[in-house]
């Protein structure tokens, strides 16, 4: 046992037996950790050992962070020491305190840590004086000093445990009010701020005309008789919905003496709504209104658009609802019990209709559009003098919808897919062209005016006898031999035209030896003329094609 003793008072052992300053003093833990500043602290000692009668107990306090140790004064009595917290402290969380002796010299250890909170005030003020009715102030509350803490307010309102250093709280009285912090605390003392704030409400100059129904319908234009509005807010005005749920905002316009509103998709039918309007200034708003808002039908079901021909017969409109109203025009306030559309206006009309509940909503009005088609009619045109051998320009103007049929006088038939229609004829004498019909999908159409084609001899023209050129074979089908000692070797200017002078093809042969072939375009069968034409000579001959 005394080896063993031996080891453990050497100088090498891992670990040594010390013998305890037989001087000891210490500071006894606190009853609480939170303090105020200014707030007297009686700390009680742990002390042992012999202390001579010269001996002081002096008390150290750190800052804020548990570090920088200081002194402060310090009562003394037997077993406790009496100190007074500064008041310019600021707020922390971890100060700390140690004792010191003098005689014998020896220091406590540092006690745990403890807060400091500081005292404070509290103030109320406002920033928005004058409101409207149904409008918010904001109240403000200043606290200085440590929370959290606890206030109440002169309408009864309480708060609990805040935290923040400001609070803003939203107000909305509805006749003038004051307001003030009635009673505050926190965890230390607390300087209250008495002074009252005032929000006075401002009266509406806005009144919504007692003819405005109670209930009205979702869909359509809303318009709302009004009274006092100024002209500084036109354009500006606001419609609010309310209800026990929501809160819906929507623009207006003004026309007249009433505010003009349409409501969105949004906002729900068949529900009770406080009703009121809102400008920019204090009192450019009204009163609340209590209205139910009932929901609209939809749109009625329609077929569009509708085409009809000129003048023809047209059928009374028709749409898929119940109880119908037939308007002309989407603004028309007066609606018409049924409509037939009018063919003799050419070209496009639009006509409405709606719907109609049994609570006298009624819906957004449908549109039909209706395309009358332009009167059918052809009018030719092109009168002109011409010499032999030479053409004339013929137009035919159309009206209707393509493709046309035309026929003229002589019953040359075709067809057109364009309204203007040019050609170039070229008659062997004085020729009138006419239209005899024209008709497209709608029927026959108005056939106008006249083309009148003088042909004039040539001053100086050889007129070779036909004879003296041949063709065959008769009746062609896909080409025409051409026979004539008038042309040797020559390059001879050739067309072909109906018995109208139209002119269907042209072009140019050449002959070898006087004679020359000529494939024939695809043409209906029939009889043609085949003209020649070769310095200053000119030559007709019939062609029977089949």
């Amino acid at each position: 046992m005394q080896s063993s003793l031996a080891v453990r008072l050497s100088p090498n052992a891992e670990y040594q037996i010390s013998i305890p300053d037989p001087n000891f003093v210490a500071i006894k833990p606190f009853d609480k950790k939170v303090f105020c500043a200014g707030e007297t602290i009686i700390m009680r000692l742990d002390r042992s050992g012999l202390f001579k009668e010269e001996n002081d107990f002096n008390v150290e306090m750190s800052d804020s962070e548990g570090a920088n140790f200081a002194s402060i004064p310090a009562i003394i009595h037997q077993d406790s020491l009496e100190i007074k917290l500064p008041d310019n402290l600021e707020q922390g969380f971890n100060y700390r305190f140690r004792v010191l002796a003098s005689s014998p010299q020896t220091t406590s250890f540092p006690t745990e840590s403890i807060q400091i909170n500081r005292d404070g005030e509290i103030a109320l003020s406002t920033t928005k004086k004058f409101i409207n009715l149904g409008d918010y102030a904001e109240l403000k509350v200043k606290m200085t000093g440590t929370g959290p803490w606890d206030f109440s307010l002169s309408n009864g309102s309480n708060y609990k445990n805040v935290g923040s250093p400001e609070l803003s709280i939203l107000v909305s009285p509805n006749i003038k009010t004051k307001y003030s912090i009635t009673t505050a605390k926190n965890l230390c003392q607390t300087k209250l701020d008495t002074t009252s704030v005032e929000v006075n409400v401002v009266e509406p100059n806005i009144r919504i005309s007692s003819t405005f129904p109670v209930s009205i319908c979702r869909s359509g234009l809303i318009r709302v008789p009004v009274t006092g509005l100024s002209l500084n807010s036109l354009g500006k005005y606001q419609v609010e919905l309310r209800n026990d749920y929501s809160l819906y905002s929507v623009f207006s316009s003004v026309s007249a003496l009433t505010l003009n509103f349409s409501l969105p998709n949004d906002i729900p039918g068949d529900m009770d709504y406080t009703m009121k309007i809102k400008g920019d200034g204090l009192g450019d708003y009204s009163l609340p209104r209590l209205i139910r808002l009932n929901e609209s039908p939809i749109q009625p079901k329609i077929i569009s658009p509708l085409s009809y021909c000129f003048a023809a017969t047209a059928e009374v409109l028709q749409a898929d609802g119940f109880n119908l109203k037939w308007y002309y025009n989407e603004t028309d306030l007066l609606h018409q019990p049924e409509i037939t559309p009018d063919t003799k206006k050419e070209g496009k009309s639009h006509y409405y209709v709606s719907q109609t509940l049994e609570n006298g909503c009624e819906s957004k009005k449908s549109k039909i559009e209706v395309d009358v088609k332009s009167e059918v009619s052809a009018t030719i045109s092109g009168s002109q003098t011409i010499v032999t051998g030479d053409s004339a320009l013929i137009s035919i103007d159309l009206t209707g919808d393509a493709p046309w049929n035309i026929q003229l006088v002589d019953g040359f038939e075709f067809t057109s897919f364009i309204p203007n229609v040019s050609y170039y004829v070229n008659p062997l004498e004085s020729t009138t062209f006419n239209i005899k019909q024209v008709n497209n999908s709608c029927g026959a159409g108005e056939v106008l005016g006249e083309a009148n084609i003088e042909v004039r001899l040539p001053l100086a023209t050889k007129e070779p006898s036909n004879e003296t050129i041949n063709l065959y074979p008769i009746p062609a089908r896909q080409y025409i031999d051409i026979e004539s000692p008038q042309f040797k070797n020559d390059m001879v200017s050739l067309s072909l035209n109906n018995i109208l002078g139209l002119k269907i093809a042209q072009g140019f042969i050449t002959f070898t030896n006087g004679k020359a072939r000529w494939r024939l375009p695809k043409l209906p069968g029939g009889l043609y003329l085949l003209q020649f034409k070769f310095e200053g000579i000119l030559l007709t001959k019939k062609l029977v094609i089949k």
